[in-house]
């Protein structure tokens, strides 16, 4: 088993421009692991799609305000 230490980061808004500023630094991060939430209505996939396959980043399209009720 490793004793390497993960840390997850959490980026709402990940599609737009302060998130997708955010997320390369993130990613480069030793051991990051990045969740990206948007719901796209603003941002643009066009600004995170260099890092959809990156393995240590997810993305989920969900309007947190729709969900939370």
């Amino acid at each position: 088993m490793s004793d390497i230490k993960k840390k997850l980061y959490i980026i709402i808004g990940v599609a737009g421009m302060v998130g997708s500023t955010l997320l390369p630094q993130i990613l480069s991060i030793k051991n990051s692991i990045v969740e990206g939430i948007d719901n796209v209505k603003l941002g643009k996939i066009k600004f995170i799609k260099n890092f959809t396959n990156k393995k240590n980043f997810t993305f989920l399209k969900l309007d947190l305000d729709k969900n939370i009720k």
